[in-house]
């Protein structure tokens, strides 16, 4: 899966689960984002791993603080 589908997934799915209004880039950050608190960030994470079918460590899921880390972890776990 190439990185732009990566990119347009997640963005879907951070759209339904924490904004819908909201332009999303890759340097979108949770710091940035009202509505991305830690519930949500749980939230916004099973819902990517559902829809990759992978599972990140919890070190690796507190570490990602914008799209493009979750992006990225999402690539990394795809490659495994």
């Amino acid at each position: 899966m190439e990185n732009n589908e990566i990119f347009n997934e997640v963005k879907e799915i951070f759209a339904r689960i924490i904004d819908d209004k909201l332009e999303v880039f890759p340097s979108t950050a949770s710091r940035d984002v009202k509505k991305w608190d830690s519930l949500n960030h749980v939230m916004l994470i099973a819902g990517i791993e559902n829809k990759f079918g992978i599972q990140f460590d919890l070190i690796d899921m507190l570490e990602m603080r914008t799209i493009s880390d979750i992006c990225k972890g999402v690539e990394a776990q795809l490659k495994n």
